[in-house]
């Protein structure tokens, strides 16, 4: 599911898991509150350019893990390359409320 989430575009797999978490919370009594920040701050420049070379670094690895035929060490790579991008929370956002691919 992790590579998944490297691919552009509405991907169901992690919206799917998403709001499953979400209505879980909400079978069991809890009124969740969610909230997307995704906005670049001027301060932070510095730490998220780190985070960023971060995460390219992750995908190379787990490219190289994945191509030697180690799952399991490419998985957690690509959990490392991830980027929660703003259209990913916009897709959640619209399946939640019931406007959704």
């Amino acid at each position: 599911m992790s590579y998944d989430l490297l691919v552009p575009g509405p991907n169901s797999g992690y919206v799917r898991y998403f709001v499953s978490r979400i209505d879980m919370l909400i079978a069991n009594g809890v009124a969740p509150v969610v909230v997307f920040d995704g906005c670049r701050l001027p301060l932070k420049a510095d730490e998220e350019d780190s985070r960023g070379r971060g995460r390219r670094e992750a995908l190379e690895r787990a490219r190289a893990h994945a191509e030697s035929g180690n799952a399991g060490a490419a998985n957690e790579c690509y959990q490392r390359a991830v980027d929660v991008a703003p259209w990913m929370a916009k897709v959640v956002m619209e399946v939640r409320s019931g406007g959704g691919p």
